[in-house]
């Protein structure tokens, strides 16, 4: 019996879709730990940190932009997969209101390197950032979720890869070079987006007549404080490099860097189980709740499993691992005092991301706003105490107790549902 669940396990559908997703998401998880040792190598870590403050800055900028659509609207999609009319209105006016978006957030970039004296400073870098958001602006992964075609996703993954790794490779030669890291980054992004976006266009027959403002406008109205609340959990997931550059300088942010990149590959892995199994989760609970649980539970209950062993074996191997990112030599004890605190991070994202699923199943948007509003505070607080108090330690300490703190708090607010919705 148990073989034949096994095997019919290994032929599901579902497993299969996986397969093809985490190929291309695997992508992911594998260029950072080509490129970072290079770039270091090259740069140095004064300059992975000036990088990686550009890089941020762009990733909660992406939010903006991205607005509610990697969330409501792939919930959206999802239910309606089998509506082509209801798939173009939704691609349509995401699309435009997206593009509003964007034109805000580059005149707002544009303005802040012009008047701003630190963004002047490093106007070259935050320009060419913002080739990030352009490219993400571009992707239209959050539509290929919801019809759940994981080829085309992994098609733009390992190509967008492919063209930053190259560019960096090629490109970032010099002490200066720092500046074209993010620009390559985005623009590999861009190509395979923009190839994908126009036979989605050329698919669904989606042309200027269902472009209307008025649709685009509502959308931004309705998910305003949505909007709001993926931009504080942004903000609180890429802020740390940032304000730690700012407070205690860019060599400090560099050394963040390595750190953030190692825990990055965790909490990568678990992001992209989350964006994979959303819309699944979402249309299952909303069609046979205890269907969807045990989907849900399986789901996450063995990823969590399988990253807990990876951060037991990179514990373990500390030594290698730092020394395979070139780290300077003089810094060595610093990154492993530093390492241990930080690897119980991604442990406990893997759990609040799978309570998120809950949530956003559940459509309980408001609830979620109003924790993330208060988790957000709360670990900007203690992100600053913690470095006043005890420096990086005290950082990546604080951005620990933040993750347990949240999931203590979805739990509590969760049990009460699932009891309700499983009597």
């Amino acid at each position: 019996m148990r073989f034949h669940n096994i095997k019919t396990a290994i032929k599901s559908e579902k497993l299969h879709k996986f397969f093809i997703y985490g190929f291309g998401q695997a992508v992911n998880l594998i260029s950072p730990i080509v490129v970072i040792p290079y770039i270091i190598g090259v740069v140095g870590e004064k300059g992975l940190g000036k990088a990686g403050m550009g890089m941020s800055l762009s990733y909660i900028l992406i939010v903006v932009v991205d607005y509610s659509s990697y969330i409501k609207s792939v919930r959206e999609v999802a239910l309606n997969r089998q509506n082509p009319d209801v798939l173009k209105a939704t691609f349509a006016t995401v699309y435009l209101a997206k593009f509003v978006l964007l034109l805000f957030v580059l005149a707002l970039i544009c303005l802040s390197c012009y008047l701003i004296p630190y963004f002047r400073s490093e106007r070259a870098l935050y320009l060419l950032s913002m080739c990030i958001v352009l490219g993400q602006f571009l992707n239209p992964t959050w539509f290929l979720q919801g019809i759940e075609d994981f080829v085309s996703i992994s098609a733009i993954n390992i190509l967008s890869k492919a063209i930053y790794l190259l560019g960096v490779l090629f490109f970032v030669v010099s002490d200066f070079d720092y500046v074209y890291v993010n620009m390559w980054l985005g623009l590999g992004l861009v190509i395979p987006s923009l190839f994908v976006l126009i036979r989605l266009v050329i698919r669904y027959n989606v042309g200027w007549e269902n472009l209307r403002l008025s649709s685009a406008r509502e959308l931004i109205k309705r998910d305003f404080t949505f909007c709001i609340s993926q931009l504080l959990f942004a903000f609180r997931q890429y802020s740390p490099i940032l304000i730690i550059g700012t407070l205690a300088g860019t060599v400090v942010a560099g050394q963040f860097k390595v750190i953030e990149q190692i825990v990055m590959l965790f909490r990568t892995y678990f992001q992209t189980v989350f964006k994979f199994s959303l819309g699944m989760v979402s249309y299952e609970i909303n069609t046979d709740f205890k269907r969807g649980l045990r989907t849900w539970k399986r789901l996450n209950g063995y990823n969590l499993l399988a990253v807990s062993i990876g951060l037991l074996l990179t514990g373990f191997f500390a030594d290698e691992v730092l020394r395979f990112f070139k780290v300077s030599s003089i810094f060595l004890p610093l990154y492993h005092s530093l390492l241990l605190p930080a690897l119980g991070i991604p442990f406990f994202i893997g759990i609040t991301l799978a309570q998120e699923q809950l949530l956003f199943s559940f459509d309980k948007n408001r609830d979620y706003i109003r924790i993330t509003v208060f988790i957000t505070a709360m670990s900007t607080l203690l992100l600053c105490l913690g470095l006043w108090k005890a420096g990086l330690y005290g950082a990546l300490l604080s951005l620990l107790v933040s993750e347990v703190v949240l999931c203590l708090v979805y739990h509590r607010y969760l049990q009460p549902l699932l009891r309700q919705k499983s009597s």
